[in-house]
């Protein structure tokens, strides 16, 4: 169980915000030269504070530095001189946002795979620059600044400086824990409900976010017994976390407005999306199952869904799915492309072609998109032999991106099963000719990338039709190199060697192949590439021998 560095709680205290205030007034009024104030509020709360110090100490000189991005070397003493040099007459200067430096720090350690335990426990270990500086700095804000100092943190910021800049915390002049009044909350809450820059949140920077996060938790402090407040904010937060790719907090935040309104089918599918990306597939389709039975119009629920089952090999369920989102949106081609994907893989190749076609009616915008259902619905249409429309599939991709390897190789495959397929109604010269187009293209495909085994089988076996036998072995070698494990490829190489009529490298090859999968004993006993080799002692002990054919 990770810890949530906004996950913080106040003991149970009765604040009177406008006690604290006055506190904080007679403090700023009765201190001379420097004095350390920290106020404990909201940057909503904080911002009201700044106006009614100015208001009621309008003989004095009141100024604010808001720092509205991380500190990156930390230095807050530089910070803070910089901004007295331009405001000289100074006597209070309230600083606000030094909280982002801590969250930022937080999210810094955890890019850099830091442990939870390691991020929160309150050690020396790893003391956020912003904080270090403090502490080492601290006599020189005593006798650099005769002013007072005001920051206005919230509370998890406060019990950081406790426990890790606890000599600088030491010489605070008072805290003043200041909540929200209901009628501040309420006008933020509104604000926010409104705010229409959040659809384009994934394009902030993070800075921004973190933030835009910060703001949230502490309106979620100050609404803590208003369920449809609390539900709207962690909801909105937990968007914010997700786009910011960080799921575990987000799921943690959809959670609970599950918890407090069940019946939230936006919160059960932004939970399960979250669940999703953090790979623990089972609980996000548990969650989504909860979103659609509830709402079970949800297209994007049931589109992910499919993808999860899917990644779980439950393609049954999964084509399940995809019907439930194209049923709800026909017109969403790539519903179409996922379906058509899905039924691939099980074999169901007459309707992977069937869903392919309609993604193509449903008017792709994207070239990738478009190109991966050509590339697709060539290869479905290869496997049910339709060769010359696979072929042209194949083309199609190739328009889009001639550069595709994948898209090369199949074509190549697809020209080379056709040759083969009518291999008796054409002459020797033309069958060759058509195998060695297809090889041309497995060469292209593979000058793009060498590293793909499966074109260098294919390479090979295109060879050995057209009697290069070398040239195939060559191929071969290619393929197991990449994918030593892999017997048919071994075997396919041992077969060269049958065909030859080399009985000696034949058994020695194929004794690999069977290592690797007994079933290439039997494959061995009825393919006619071996027939020149089968009087060979050596090749019929192995043929015969059940063991491990060690």
């Amino acid at each position: 169980m990770t810890t949530d560095l906004l996950d913080w709680h106040e003991d149970d205290q009765t604040v009177d915000p406008e006690a604290e205030y006055r506190m904080l007034l007679n403090g700023l009024r009765r201190t001379e030269g420097f004095g350390l104030f920290f106020v404990q509020c909201s940057p909503f709360g904080g911002e009201q504070i700044i106006q009614r110090v100015q208001a009621d100490l309008a003989d004095q000189s009141v100024a604010v530095l808001k720092l509205d991005a991380p500190i990156e070397d930390g230095n807050v003493f530089k910070r803070i001189r910089d901004c007295l040099d331009t405001q000289p007459e100074t006597q209070v200067l309230f600083i606000q946002g030094l909280e982002l430096s801590l969250l930022d720090y937080e999210e810094s350690k955890k890019r850099l795979g830091w442990s939870s335990e390691k991020i929160f426990s309150y050690s020396w270990q790893g003391v956020p620059p912003v904080l270090i500086n403090l502490n080492q700095q601290r006599e020189r804000f005593r006798d650099s600044f005769n002013i007072r100092l005001v920051f206005l943190l919230p509370v998890f910021a406060v019990k950081y400086l406790v426990h890790r800049a606890p000599d600088f915390f030491d010489w605070r002049s008072g805290i003043f824990p200041c909540s929200d009044t209901d009628e501040l909350v309420v006008r933020k809450l509104v604000e926010l409900s409104k705010n229409k820059d959040y659809g384009d949140c994934q394009n902030w920077p993070q800075s921004k976010r973190n933030s835009e996060i910060l703001r949230i938790q502490s309106l979620i402090e100050s609404s803590r017994d208003d369920i449809n407040k609390l539900c709207f904010l962690y909801g909105t937060q937990g968007n914010l976390l997700a786009t910011s790719g960080q799921h575990e907090e987000a799921s943690e935040r959809y959670t609970r407005v599950t918890k407090l309104q069940p019946n939230n089918h936006k919160a059960w599918s932004n939970l399960g999306g979250s669940l999703f990306f953090l790979k623990r597939l089972e609980d996000a389709i548990m969650a989504f199952n909860y979103a659609i039975s509830i709402n079970s119009d949800l297209f994007e629920v049931w589109l992910l869904k499919g993808v999860a089952l899917n990644q779980l090999n439950r393609h049954l369920e999964a084509a399940q799915s995809f019907d439930r989102a194209s049923q709800i949106k026909a017109e969403v081609p790539e519903a179409w492309l996922l379906q058509g994907d899905n039924l691939l893989e099980i074999e169901r190749y007459e309707e992977a072609v069937n869903a392919y076609q309609k993604a193509l009616e449903n008017n792709i915008k994207d070239k990738e998109t478009t190109y991966k259902v050509w590339l697709n619905m060539g290869e479905a249409l290869r496997r049910l032999s339709h060769h010359e429309r696979a072929i042209e599939s194949f083309n199609h991709a190739l328009s889009i991106n001639s550069e595709s390897p994948e898209a090369l190789n199949n074509k190549g495959l697809a020209l080379v099963e056709k040759a083969i397929a009518e291999a008796t109604e054409v002459s020797e010269d033309n069958f060759k000719n058509d195998v060695k187009n297809g090889i041309c293209l497995y060469e292209k495909s593979l000058s793009i990338k060498p590293d793909k085994h499966e074109t260098w089988n294919n390479k090979g076996i295109a060879l050995g039709k057209i009697g290069c036998i070398e040239e195939a072995i060559y191929s071969f070698d290619q393929a197991i190199s990449i994918e030593p494990c892999s017997y048919e490829y071994v075997y396919n190489k041992a077969c060269c060697y049958g065909s030859q009529g080399n009985a000696q490298d034949a058994v020695q090859v194929l004794k690999e192949a069977i290592n690797l999968h007994p079933k290439c004993r039997e494959m061995a006993k009825t393919d006619p590439d071996f027939d020149l080799a089968r009087h060979d002692p050596h090749f019929k002990a192995l043929l015969a021998d059940q063991g491990t054919g060690a």
